[in-house]
């Protein structure tokens, strides 16, 4: 089994559902109730494991740079590839705000510089809802990055090459610490950006003796890094290595799950196709379900409740966006 080769175009084929398991993911990093608090080293593990779920947002990452490719390449107009994206954040991204505001008491000041994403560039990209912001950061300057990449002669050195030389900016320059919560994850866009590449250049494989290697060294790395037994990250608390490596392999590990069960991959490329509702109002639901059943269900219960009635949730709102998308921009 391990010595069997998987086509490097699986991550492709799957990009939907692994977008699903990344939004579950990171809704089991911001909600999920510890069930072994009182048990110290089965806590440590179950931290370790809740912890590794934000690597979610690198597999939006990575997913990302293997769509933004492959849409790039299949039509070049620049003005139809932001009219297909920004669009879709505007109602999602406004009704977030306004709720949040709603419950958090924001003054009209703090809400303008929320969703104007005044706080975001001046104070701290994690004061609401950050990933919005920076993914649409990169889709705004992905055109140059297309463009540059075309027309480079040999596409593997110039990802490497890019990829050094990000990093050694990126350490030199002694950035707001936050800001390297999307500085590293720069990384692994760009590989997904590369992987896409090759798969519509050329029909490679890959061992599946390496996806599991992958995941492994990804998880050891992020376990000592967590653990502070050695300190491996370079600036920011989340772990480059970590992330990217765990980001890569789950990616591929979901992809060969899907193509054997495709009753579970209908259900993940469903949960995918709302993964931005999902991402921004899974606390606001989430916290809600928590509340009202902490003080009488186990905790296992709440768990798997928030998860189900969050998904759902998220399910239907992006429907109805989707309706009033189509009625508005049509």
């Amino acid at each position: 089994m391990l010595n069997k080769k998987i086509k490097l175009s699986l991550i492709s084929d799957y990009r939907s559902s692994i977008m699903g398991v990344g939004a579950l993911l990171i809704v089991i990093f911001h909600l999920w109730l510890s069930l072994f608090a009182k048990i110290e080293y089965v806590s440590t593990i179950e931290r370790v494991i809740k912890n590794i779920c934000y690597c979610g947002v690198d597999i939006f990452f990575l997913v990302s740079g293997l769509g933004l490719y492959y849409s790039l390449k299949k039509n070049n107009n620049v003005k139809q590839f932001y009219k297909r994206r920004f669009p879709k954040f505007i109602l999602p991204w406004l009704l977030t705000a306004i709720l949040t505001a709603l419950t958090s008491h924001w003054p009209l000041s703090t809400f303008i510089e929320n969703v104007t994403g005044y706080s975001f560039f001046t104070k701290s990209i994690y004061i609401f809802k950050w990933y919005v912001i920076a993914i649409c950061i990169v889709y705004l300057l992905f055109p140059v990055y297309f463009n540059l990449f075309e027309k480079s002669k040999n596409k593997t050195a110039f990802t490497f090459l890019f990829i050094v030389i990000w990093i050694a900016v990126c350490i030199m320059i002694n950035a707001r610490v936050d800001l390297y919560g999307i500085l590293w994850r720069i990384v692994i866009f760009v590989i997904g950006v590369y992987l896409e590449y090759s798969i519509l250049n050329e029909e490679k494989t890959i061992s599946v003796y390496l996806v599991w290697l992958i995941f492994i060294l990804g998880i050891v790395i992020f376990y000592l890094n967590f653990t502070k037994v050695i300190k491996i990250n370079i600036v920011e608390p989340n772990s480059l290595i970590a992330n990217s490596l765990l980001a890569l392999s789950i990616s591929y590990l979901v992809a060969m799950f899907c193509q054997k069960h495709p009753k579970v991959n209908k259900v993940l490329s469903l949960i995918g196709g709302c993964s931005l509702e999902m991402y921004l109002f899974q606390e606001l639901i989430g916290y809600q379900i928590i509340g009202l059943t902490s003080k009488f269900l186990p905790r296992i219960i709440v768990n798997v409740l928030v998860i189900i009635i969050v998904t759902v949730c998220c399910y239907y709102l992006n429907k109805i966006f989707n309706y009033l998308n189509k009625k508005i921009y049509k």
